[in-house]
């Protein structure tokens, strides 16, 4: 493992075993947490007593050259490599390299967050007005960047206090990535959003 400075603790203040991995990130938690995931294996809220960012160490022409043959069987099966029941667990697939994440905590009051982000956006930092990119169709892929990030609390949230925090936090990388003024895709038309 590489020296990260902003590497995440053993385990989280909120609750949960962290296991870093050169090519994943695993969170395990002692009892059934509710989430909300955009992820490729049981994305959508769901119950969870597992949370892993992997990424994909090789390039594929489409999902089914996959161990498994598609996305969300590769992720169920780094799941079982590790024993933990699949159904329980959720997963999302990354080209950034996990070994770099970023972690950060904040408290206010008695309210504590906790991030673990990966990111490889330079080929993929679009947003909201930067037009049609590409399609990914029939299981093809095209050259992936993604910037992932796993949220923690130690507060019960709504199904809509869910939502509303993945907009906030979508909306905060958005600005963020137009702070450093970085770019939309290198391949296609940039739009003004200013």
């Amino acid at each position: 493992m590489s020296n990260n400075p902003y590497t995440a603790p053993d385990e989280l203040i909120t609750g949960g075993h962290v296991t870093k991995e050169y090519n994943s990130v695993t969170v395990l938690f002692d009892d059934i947490h509710y989430s909300l995931s955009s992820g490729q294996l049981n994305g959508g809220f769901h119950h969870t007593l597992g949370v892993r960012n992997q990424q994909l160490t090789y390039h594929i022409e489409t999902e089914k050259d996959l161990p498994g043959g598609s996305v969300a069987n590769y992720l169920a099966q780094e799941f079982e490599h590790i024993d933990v029941p699949v159904h329980f667990s959720t997963a999302l697939l990354t080209s950034a390299t996990p070994s770099l994440h970023a972690y950060t905590m904040v408290q206010e009051s008695d309210t504590i967050v906790e991030t673990i982000v990966t990111g490889g956006y330079k080929k993929t930092a679009h947003r909201a007005g930067t037009g049609y990119c590409y399609e990914e169709k029939d299981g093809e892929f095209h050259t992936p960047g993604t910037i992932n990030i796993l949220v923690f609390t130690n507060k019960a949230l709504t199904d809509s206090a869910m939502v509303k925090a993945i907009m906030t936090i979508t909306e905060a990388k958005t600005a963020a990535l137009q702070d450093w003024k970085v770019e939309s895709t290198q391949d296609f038309p940039k739009y003004n959003t200013h």
